[in-house]
């Protein structure tokens, strides 16, 4: 026997909650359309991620601008909240900004610690922007399901194990 059937049960759950039956092409879209929604899902996250750090990186810069006062903040402090309050409400810095700039080291505060913070703060804006060019467009995002694709296909693809010959049919 060259042919065989093999029988498929391709019951899953359509949209993650009721379980359905589905047909080959249905499975392949629903595939796709998951797939679409987790590498949103993947770049919203690291785009939240990358703003959080551009905010801190932002508030340091400000901090070392203003290091003589930021510094005579932070003696004249009884506690770490005053300290955090103050920093807040002389400088304009969030709550997340002061609580950085609380944690920094002395050591970050040299010159070419702030080249640093500046280059990276340059690099992690220049990765936000192409991110939202990536979610703002269509087609760039297509691209990227295809990119993931394709890893998938690489990583878990083999060869085929069985081969396939073709010959003329005897008369």
């Amino acid at each position: 026997s060259l042919q065989h059937h093999y029988s498929i049960n391709m019951m899953m759950l359509e949209n993650g909650t009721t379980p359905r039956l589905f047909n080959w092409k249905e499975m392949m879209e629903s595939y796709l359309f998951h797939l679409e929604d987790v590498i949103r899902k993947a770049y919203l996250f690291d785009l939240r991620k990358i703003q959080n750090r551009i905010h801190i990186l932002e508030g340091y810069l400000k901090a070392l601008a203003n290091i003589e006062e930021v510094i005579q903040v932070i003696k004249t402090a009884a506690d770490v909240e005053n300290a955090n309050r103050g920093l807040q409400r002389k400088f304009g810095f969030t709550a997340a900004q002061a609580k950085a700039i609380l944690d920094l080291k002395l050591q970050r505060l040299a010159n070419m610690e702030k080249i640093k913070i500046e280059n990276e703060l340059a690099d992690i804006s220049k990765k936000a922007e192409e991110i939202t060019a990536i979610l703002n467009s269509e087609e760039l995002f297509k691209k990227e399901i295809e990119k993931e694709i394709l890893r998938v296909k690489k990583e878990y693809g083999d060869a085929r194990r069985t081969c396939l010959l073709y010959t003329s049919p005897s008369p």
